[in-house]
């Protein structure tokens, strides 16, 4: 029996308003953002393999269901649980990552499957599309039966056989996944069974506009008639499907859910040609939809470290985890939690694999493009503003360890994070080099420490690489916004850390240098730290004997050239690494590319001195070179001499 949902008033008399339910397929593998509509039900597809405990969401295993179809049905399993289970005026199918734009609102950028791509699934992204807002959804619903998804031309969409000029061709270029026999097959079905959809299903195939996806909303009737279609059909291809389907892909074992969609396009034309109102909406994928939840501390007492992590740099990170594991102590629980920009997942698993056997040492990640966009901060090079926001991004923390990636730690982080800050915003490392760069006033910079960073004390200014931060004195003393109106009215040479400078003004604690040991990678850096007060300069000599922390943070970096000062120690923890051989394999990779581009540019230099002295008849000296660096018979002398005297 199907459950009945009645909206009533205030007064308990039943709503004149329809009764709308937009069911939100979700996957069990993975927590995805909800929007907060009353219109809309999220249910988890394949429920009945759902192992978590504790979820409150609904699921489609409950009475009529097919929800252990989920592999090869897809989200049709929560449409077939609709149906059987749950009364409403209008049904909607959507994904946990597509949804209709109810405004239309849609973006400028176009995804290889034809569909408006959205980033992030973000309040304001939300408003942006009218998602929350169930007025307007109820509105576009008034003057028509149904609802689908603009259609898409074929020829935006990428097909494993190229770009098809019609919805046919473009489903039989996908043979790989979807075997062309199956669509045969079920034009036959249809024609047998319901030849006037089969005469829509042509005038559908011989299009060039893709309507799919399987998602929709429809009034009552229509929908029940639409299932009983869809169903009856695909009821009828599954033994024909799985009877071959021993090696079967991943994809190739959802061919249901393929179909399924073509049948989506088919009963548009069905519906239309039945002169029943049909309208169209832009539908929107959401690129990134993780749930993201507050983070709380491990415990009371944990030393919590934050790094600023993308893709590229995870692998240069692990080792500075792997220097953090090195030296931990049993009596403290590390709470290691990572800024990141698109990180694959399968790189977070080698993470996850080197903390594995560590019992107290914790790695989660955050991304920061949600709090951003939730805040209506938008800002080019985002990733440059993550620290700024780690007070409010992190609200239940009251300090916490900022780190860069490109440094490495010979002694316990719990040092450094238990250093008592009570009294002030934040404790840092004065830097060494712009101490120097002060005293010589290079290029003017004693003014622009003075005007535009407007320090107190300029020989106070400190190195940001490393910073300990009382995120929650920094979020009684600042404004967020305002912050971001500062970065977006003021100059800085260097962003982040001029910044900081100038918000911390005077309210820093100032650590040993030995927790901020650079790396001296050339002499133009030397000669700025020797520059520095004799006071400064003797204090951070003397830590660079016993260094805590290295900070990689100059060029070139010791993944780049192994030559540099302390990189011994940095490929030493490498090792240990599970990332060993691929920073071996980019480094050697980015060297050889450097070495031939060198010598393109070397030899396109002497080709013109070479001319001139073959000129002054200097011949046997050039010959002597010749030889030496191109040998008779090879191939290099060849094209030498067609360049210099036009033979082959």
């Amino acid at each position: 029996m199907k459950e009945t949902n009645f909206k009533t008033d205030t007064k308990g008399k039943e709503s004149k308003k329809p009764d709308i339910k937009i069911f939100v397929s979700h996957r069990i593998d993975m927590e995805a953002e909800t929007i907060d509509n009353p219109l809309y039900v999220n249910v988890r597809c394949g429920a009945v393999y759902d192992k978590r405990e504790n979820v409150d969401m609904l699921g489609d295993d409950t009475g009529d269901n097919i929800s252990e179809k989920r592999e090869s049905f897809n989200e049709l399993t929560v449409m077939y649980w609709a149906w059987k289970n749950v009364e409403a005026d209008y049904y909607g199918l959507f994904h946990y990552r597509r949804y209709f734009s109810f405004s239309g609102e849609k973006p400028k950028e176009v995804n290889v499957a034809g569909l408006y791509k959205e980033n992030y699934f973000i309040q304001p992204t939300i408003d942006k599309y009218g998602l929350n807002n169930d007025e307007l959804i109820i509105n576009e619903l008034q003057d028509c039966d149904c609802i689908f998804m603009d259609p898409i031309d074929v020829s935006m969409i990428s097909t494993p056989k190229g770009i098809a000029k019609t919805l046919k061709e473009k489903w039989m270029n996908c043979d790989i996944i979807l075997k062309n026999k199956f669509i045969t097959l079920m034009l036959l079905y249809i024609k047998e069974n319901y030849y006037e959809i089969y005469i829509s299903a042509e005038k559908f195939l011989k299009s060039k506009y893709h309507i799919g996806y399987n998602v929709h909303i429809m009034k009552k009737e229509i929908f029940e008639n639409y299932c009983k279609f869809k169903f009856d059909v695909l009821f009828y291809l599954q033994p024909l499907i799985e009877e071959d389907n021993e090696y079967y892909s991943m994809q190739m074992r959802r061919s249901i859910g393929f179909l399924g969609e073509i049948l989506t396009g088919i009963y548009y034309y069905y519906l239309i040609d039945k002169h029943y109102r049909v309208k169209t909406l832009p539908l929107i994928y959401f690129e990134h939809i993780d749930k993201q939840k507050k983070l709380m501390p491990i415990t009371k007492d944990s030393i919590s470290v934050v790094s600023i992590v993308d893709d590229y740099t995870i692998e240069y990170f692990a080792i500075l985890l792997q220097s953090i594991i090195d030296n931990i102590k049993n009596e403290y629980v590390y709470d290691i939690i990572i800024l990141e920009k698109a990180i694959h997942k399968d790189k977070k698993n080698i993470i996850s694999h080197i903390t594995t056997k560590y019992q107290n040492v914790s790695i989660r990640y955050i991304d920061p493009e949600y709090f951003l966009g939730n805040n209506g901060i938008v800002m080019e090079k985002s990733k440059d503003y993550y620290k700024f926001i780690i007070p409010w991004l992190l609200p239940n923390y009251d300090k916490v360890l900022i780190i860069d990636c490109d440094t490495i730690l010979l002694g316990d982080i719990a040092e450094i994070y238990n250093q008592d800050i009570s009294d002030y915003l934040a404790g840092a490392c004065k830097d060494i080099m712009h101490l120097g760069m002060y005293n010589i006033n290079e290029n003017g910079y004693v003014d622009y420490v003075t005007k535009e960073l407007k320090l107190q004390k300029p020989y106070e200014y400190f190195n940001t690489k490393i910073m300990l931060l009382n995120t929650d004195k920094i979020r009684n003393s600042f404004n967020i916004k305002d912050i971001f109106n500062k970065v977006k009215t003021n100059k800085y040479n260097e962003l982040e850390q001029d910044l900081f400078n100038n918000l911390l003004n005077g309210k820093v604690k100032y650590f040993d240098y030995k927790y901020s040991i650079i790396s001296e990678v050339d002499t133009f850096i030397n000669s700025r730290i020797e520059y520095a007060p004799k006071k400064e300069n003797n204090a951070y000599r003397k830590a660079q004997a016993n260094p805590f922390v290295i900070n990689f943070n100059n060029y070139p970096k010791p993944w780049s050239n192994p030559n540099i000062p302390y990189s011994y120690k940095w490929w030493e923890i490498a090792r240990k690494t599970p990332f060993y051989e691929t920073i071996l394999y980019r480094m050697t990779h980015e060297q050889s590319n450097h070495i031939s581009f060198t010598t393109l540019d070397h030899f396109s230099k002497i080709m013109f001195p070479l001319r001139w002295l073959k000129k002054v008849h200097k011949v046997g000296y050039i010959r002597q070179i010749a030889d030496r660096l191109l040998p008779h018979g090879t191939k290099r002398r060849k094209i030498v001499k067609k360049l210099l005297y036009g033979q082959n």
